[in-house]
């Protein structure tokens, strides 16, 4: 009887052992995506990125992801921006998503600077895959 009884509670504590480990974990503060990714799909959401820096972005395909630069309104930077394939689309635009005018195509064989001062409010970049997506890869270097 004590060997059933001991069989009993040691797969009780394994099965509860295997259901604890399935569990998924998040980081305090956020979820799991916002602690990784470098863009958003929203403004709203967007994390703020430093100037000087350097991002690896996987941009979304033919739709719009943003981050903001920690650059004051009115101070130049600019992006020196390449991509590993295909092409992107990448802008600098205001908190009202207005653009400030810089909003150009990357190519593999045309990379590209970008210049632009802070905008008021915050500084937006917004950028996305264009084209037959292939799941490129886009360098900025902001300076």
């Amino acid at each position: 009887m004590n060997r059933i009884a001991l069989l009993s509670i040691s797969l009780a504590l394994t099965l509860a052992a295997c259901s604890k480990k399935a569990e998924p974990t998040t980081p305090t503060g956020g979820t799991a995506a916002a602690a990784t990714e470098p863009f958003s799909t929203n403004m709203a959401e967007a994390p703020t990125h430093n100037v000087p820096g350097t991002l690896e972005i996987k941009p979304p395909c033919n739709q719009a992801g943003y981050f903001k630069l920690n650059v004051p309104a009115g101070t130049a930077f600019s992006l020196d921006v390449t991509v590993s394939a295909g092409s992107a689309m990448i802008d600098v635009t205001d908190a009202n998503g207005k653009s400030a005018g810089v909003s150009t195509e990357i190519t593999m064989d045309a990379p590209k600077n970008v210049a632009s001062t802070g905008q008021e409010g915050a500084t937006f970049i917004t950028i996305n895959e264009t084209g037959a997506c292939t799941g490129n890869t886009v360098t900025i270097a902001a300076k």
